[in-house]
């Protein structure tokens, strides 16, 4: 999500690992209007908030989804919707136990992929979340297609992943 976590993430596959690991890391410029706490650590399986919220818990990862979730919980507060941000940066790898003891307070889950909804990690959350008794509704945002081409901005826009179009889904999803 930032230069920090790409650190942390870095030291952690190469100290702390006893098995492969494979790092995400974003190449385009990236404007992060957010802030990770300052004793933020990387634990395998569990993520951290990056915005707090009473309503509904956006869950996204990498510096692209996690602005465009962090500027649309801003947008939605305008709304009257009290959305808080979870960075959850582990694609593979979810402590089922630790999230749905998190998720528990909130009316509804929206995990936000840029990556094929299928298999990505918004149907991780779901597949552990769904051993657990209770659970908020899940709403999976992400790639349904063939992705297009284009400027970021653009690719986004089109496949609904830009903040103003998050909001509309979760407004539409209310």
């Amino acid at each position: 999500a930032t230069e920090g976590e790409a650190r942390l993430a870095i030291r952690w596959a190469v100290y702390e690992n006893n098995e492969s690991a494979y790092i995400r890391l974003v190449s385009i410029p990236v404007e992060i209007p957010f802030k990770l706490p300052d004793d933020y650590r990387l634990k395998l399986g569990r993520g951290v908030y990056i915005k707090e919220g009473t309503d509904i818990l956006l869950i996204a990862y990498g510096p692209v989804m996690l602005s465009q979730a962090y500027n649309a919980a801003l947008k939605l507060k305008e709304a009257g919707i009290d959305a808080a941000v979870m960075n959850l940066p582990w694609l593979n790898h979810i402590d089922g136990g630790w999230l749905a003891e998190e998720v528990g307070k909130y009316k509804k889950i929206f995990t936000i992929d840029d990556h094929y909804v299928k298999l990505g990690q918004g149907s991780i959350i779901a597949s552990e979340l769904v051993k657990q008794v209770n659970h908020p509704p899940i709403i999976s945002l992400g790639i349904l297609e063939i992705p297009v081409c284009g400027q970021n901005a653009e690719v986004l826009e089109s496949h609904k992943l830009d903040a103003a179009s998050i909001v509309k889904e979760i407004l539409k999803n209310q």
